[in-house]
């Protein structure tokens, strides 16, 4: 009698196994199939943010303060969309809308922008509605999910003028000249790490930033790089 309750017993244990074991299963599949449909939604997400993001971007680079500026911002920023793949996942944009500032609400179309066009400064672009279809979680997140993306961008900044200095350092005579006294100087090459001036001979300096022997350092100046002023070293002699 007591071998057979230890049987019954057994029997019993591996019914309850088998219970737990495909309760188990079914969790296990309902989360595995959660973990799929959610990561195509965030798939999808990222798509339409990349997406609006490079239309932004490429569209705010055409504000020029004109109305020309407006209409090619509208233009770039559809195909940009549409030349670097994006389209193949049918993702359009809806609009392009302009702003004269950043928290500006709502934001102007390009028809009414253009009659403020001096003082527009950002562009939001906004893609339209995309969606994608529930596999597994259904009772969860319902049999489709969409969503549309938004991202706005500024123009750049506009140079006010160059930058006030040369790289180059200067041997005077008198360390105190008078303001605005007419001077010829002369250039002077250096050897190595090293060179010698007499008065009113002059070097280029070397910046990290820059290379070449005048020429390029002229250049880049001109073209007013913000980070080589605080490179610059001068000396008298």
């Amino acid at each position: 009698m007591h071998n057979d309750t230890q049987r019954h017993h057994r029997k019993n244990e591996r019914g309850s196994v088998i219970i737990m074991t495909t309760l188990f299963m079914g969790f296990l599949f309902l989360m595995v199939g959660l973990c799929i449909d959610v990561s195509r939604i965030y798939m999808m997400r990222s798509e339409l943010q990349n997406a609006a993001d490079a239309a932004a971007l490429t569209a705010a680079r055409e504000l020029n303060y004109g109305t020309g500026g407006i209409d090619d911002a509208v233009l770039r920023a559809t195909e940009i969309v549409n030349a670097r793949g994006f389209n193949h996942t049918a993702v359009t944009i809806a609009s392009v809308t302009f702003a004269a500032n950043l928290n500006d609400d709502p934001y102007l179309s390009a028809t009414d922008a253009k009659t403020i066009a001096s003082t527009i400064k950002f562009v939001k672009v906004t893609t339209t509605s995309a969606s994608t279809s529930i596999i597994f979680a259904i009772g969860t997140l319902g049999s489709s999910h969409a969503e549309t993306r938004e991202a706005v961008a500024g123009m750049s900044a506009g140079l006010s003028g160059i930058c006030d200095f040369f790289p180059a350092a200067v041997a005077l005579a008198d360390p105190s000249p008078t303001p605005g006294t007419l001077m010829t100087l002369s250039f002077t090459q250096g050897t190595g790490n090293s060179a010698t001036l007499i008065d009113k001979q002059f070097i280029i300096l070397e910046v990290p930033q820059f290379n070449g022997n005048g020429t390029g350092e002229t250049a880049t100046l001109a073209a007013g790089v913000p980070t080589s002023a605080k490179h610059l070293v001068t000396t008298s002699t």
